[in-house]
């Protein structure tokens, strides 16, 4: 019965795909699935490594994020041709669960007399590794989109464990780049009046990206 209903699957498959408008239909379905069942299988791969970081963490007693004084130290001291406003900061420690956050922005008169800005932001899920996971997900299936409006997509950091999301808000002109490091770490860089992500890109890349993937 089961090689009946093997075969029966194959037949209907092959008619399927031979017969127009529905073949397509049928052949995207067919893509979408190998999609998501290969993201399953780099989200059970993720999960383990997180896992392996996480215990290595544990067995030299680093059990709590960083305390949002010491991530503000990652932060950017400036920004060429914006000012620094004070940085921000947040430290939520209830066993299991312990995170951290730092962030500042950082802003320039914009040529319409507004404000052009750029905002960086750390995060530290420590014992918070469902988060993390949350936050990265769509990332394991190496999604991209683009309309007139708005393009995002996963890309290639050039550093080791740490993967990256961009986006890219054409009406609005707003920038934004994401990077998940080392399973634990998670930056945000935005940038208004942006007309591609190569600037906050930049911006992210003078942080020691090397240096948190390594914790």
């Amino acid at each position: 019965m089961k090689r009946l209903t093997l075969l029966f699957t194959i037949i209907l498959a092959f008619i399927l795909y031979s017969c127009g408008e529905k073949a397509n239909e049928m052949k995207e379905a067919f893509k979408s699935m190998e999609k998501i069942a290969e993201a399953g299988k780099n989200m059970e791969a993720e999960t383990k490594l997180a896992d392996v970081r996480k215990k290595e963490r544990i067995s030299r007693g680093d059990t709590l994020a960083m305390p949002y004084q010491e991530l503000q130290k990652f932060l950017p001291a400036s920004i060429s041709g914006y000012k620094a406003e004070e940085a921000e900061g947040t430290s939520f420690n209830m066993p299991p669960m312990s995170y951290s956050q730092a962030s500042c922005k950082y802003v320039a008169p914009g040529t319409d007399g507004g404000e052009n800005y750029v905002t960086v932001t750390i995060l530290d899920y420590n014992q918070a590794g469902d988060m993390y996971v949350g936050l990265t997900a769509l990332w394991q299936m190496g999604f991209a989109s683009e309309t007139k409006d708005r393009k995002e997509m996963t890309f290639n950091t050039g550093y080791d464990n740490v993967s990256g999301y961009e986006v890219l808000d054409k009406n609005n002109k707003r920038a934004t780049v994401n990077y998940g490091i080392a399973w634990r770490f998670f930056l945000t860089v935005e940038a208004s009046n942006q007309t591609s992500t190569d600037f906050v890109k930049s911006v992210a890349n003078t942080i020691d990206i090397k240096k948190l993937s390594g914790m």
